[in-house]
């Protein structure tokens, strides 16, 4: 999809953040399919590690030889290392969060020039951590699941125990998320009412 080079046109940029394995993308997805061009953090992050080798040579200094599978980096096992303490998940963001941030913005910017799209939707799980200094959004929409559901999900991916408690502790609270959220999707019943629940978020953020 190009941007219209006439266009002023000013789109929202729609956050959607929340806890891991709470649904955050399949809201996305929900709000791709009513018009908007969806932008996953989580994708751009795997993207500029796969395309730098310098990120990949710091990476592995950072976290060890063992991070490799080829010539490629093991997002699970680096994943298990940095998530390992909030020292050595600092140290991870550090050395990423830089390159992506620059990325995400890029590709919001080109988003909201093309023509037909009703919002620029960013799905990022850790929105509401960078804060509207390093990324632009108008409204944050907040997906949240109970502690169960969300563990349930990830043992399904094929995430352990220990992998699933790491991350969340990594993860700022709910309590504080929520603050932060323009509206909030509850993902804990059937898929046609988390449909419901979405599409009203949606509706109230483009009113």
């Amino acid at each position: 999809m190009s941007p219209h080079p006439g266009s002023h046109r000013r789109v929202p940029v729609i956050g959607i953040t929340g806890q891991i394995g709470a649904g955050k993308s399949l809201v996305a997805s929900l709000f791709a399919a009513w018009g908007g061009v969806v932008i996953s953090g989580d994708q751009i992050g795997h993207e500029v590690v796969e395309r730098s080798l310098r990120l990949q040579r710091q990476l592995q200094a950072a976290f060890g030889e063992g991070i490799l599978r080829g010539r490629s980096i093991d997002r699970g096992r680096l994943a298990e290392r940095a998530f390992a303490s909030p020292e050595t998940t600092r140290q991870l963001n550090d050395l990423i969060h830089p390159l992506l941030l620059r990325e995400l913005n890029r590709r919001i910017r080109h988003a909201s020039r093309c023509p037909g799209v009703k919002a620029v939707v960013v799905d990022a799980a850790l929105l509401a951590e960078w804060g509207r200094a390093s990324v632009r959004w108008d409204k944050l929409v907040g997906v949240w699941a109970p502690l169960h559901l969300r563990r349930a999900r990830l043992q399904r991916r094929g995430w352990s125990e220990r992998r699933i408690r790491d991350r969340s502790r990594r993860q700022l609270s709910w309590n504080k998320r929520r603050l932060l959220c323009d509206c909030i999707v509850k993902n804990d019943a059937a898929r046609a009412v988390l449909r419901e629940r979405a599409r009203f978020c949606w509706e109230k953020i483009l009113s």
